[in-house]
């Protein structure tokens, strides 16, 4: 196999849906979705609120993660509080000045807005999953119907109504996946979703 012939034409193994669900073929695949870097707001702190709090997400806490733990002493207890926040003092001021310089010129916003939303596609996934069928189970998860076991529709969507995020619905995501010869096997299926998911760690999946 010659890598860099598999990576020259990466564009063709990997499909990108969006808004476009119905054109998704009913092939086995394994498939991934991730939050649209959509520019809602003239604030730069609206838009990495959002990131910020999408990210926040952990499937086994069902929101943020947070623990309390009492240590019980002879005549007093410690109660010990851990919650993860983001930095945002780690956010350099010349990001804000950029912000600000770029959004005063209408045309130069528009080309940025255009390519903030393509680099959606270079963050982490929010969710991974294999199927036999891309289409049916895209469809599981934009209805979250009894297909959709894990639920990832309820848990993404409750969640970002709760934290008021921009996009809400499982249906404003992107829907990206690599088709897979089903010669392969349902054994190489699972191999090649374990993979990515030990990597990628998606916050919406459920282990």
């Amino acid at each position: 196999m010659a890598i860099f012939d598999v990576l020259r034409n990466i564009d063709e193994k990997i499909h990108i849906f969006h808004n476009n669900f119905d054109k998704i073929p009913s092939v086995p695949g394994i498939y991934a979705w991730y939050y649209p870097l959509n520019v809602r707001s003239l604030k730069l702190d609206d838009l990495i609120k959002d990131i910020e709090n999408i990210y926040l997400y952990d499937a086994k806490y069902k929101g943020q993660p947070e623990i309390k733990e009492v240590l019980p002493l002879t005549w007093r207890k410690l109660v010990i509080n851990i919650k993860e926040e983001p930095n945002r003092e780690e956010i350099e001021q010349g990001i804000y000045n950029e912000w600000e310089n770029i959004i005063e010129d209408d045309k130069k916003f528009e080309k940025f807005r255009e390519l903030l939303l393509a680099a959606s596609i270079l963050m982490p996934p929010l969710y991974i999953g294999k199927t036999t069928n891309l289409y049916a189970r895209c469809q599981n998860h934009l209805s979250g119907g009894d297909a959709d076991k894990n639920n990832f529709k309820k848990r993404f969507e409750n969640y970002a109504e709760e934290m008021k995020i921009g996009d809400k619905l499982v249906q404003n995501l992107i829907f990206a996946c690599i088709y897979i010869d089903d010669n392969l096997g349902d054994e190489a299926h699972s191999l090649l979703e374990g993979i990515l998911k030990i990597s990628a760690k998606p916050p919406y999946g459920i282990r």
